[in-house]
């Protein structure tokens, strides 16, 4: 999982914008919008937006993803 994918964002963004970025999809992908097959997806997908936000929001986490991250 690349967070900077899932939270839509460029590697250079700013601490502001991984939690804009964060809250306007966490909003999007709540489950408690969907129901039925499309509340199971908005799980996965919820999940997969705290995990990404929750690594990019510490700094000493975010360094070694942005060297890794292709030119």
């Amino acid at each position: 999982m690349n967070p900077f994918d899932v939270l839509e964002i460029s590697p250079d963004a700013s601490p502001e914008d991984i939690k804009a970025a964060y809250h306007r999809l966490a909003k999007q992908w709540h489950p408690d919008r969907y129901t039925g097959e499309a509340k199971a997806e908005a799980e996965a997908r919820f999940r997969e937006l705290a995990e990404a936000f929750s690594t990019l929001k510490a700094p000493g986490n975010r360094r070694p993803l942005v060297q890794h991250q292709p030119k």
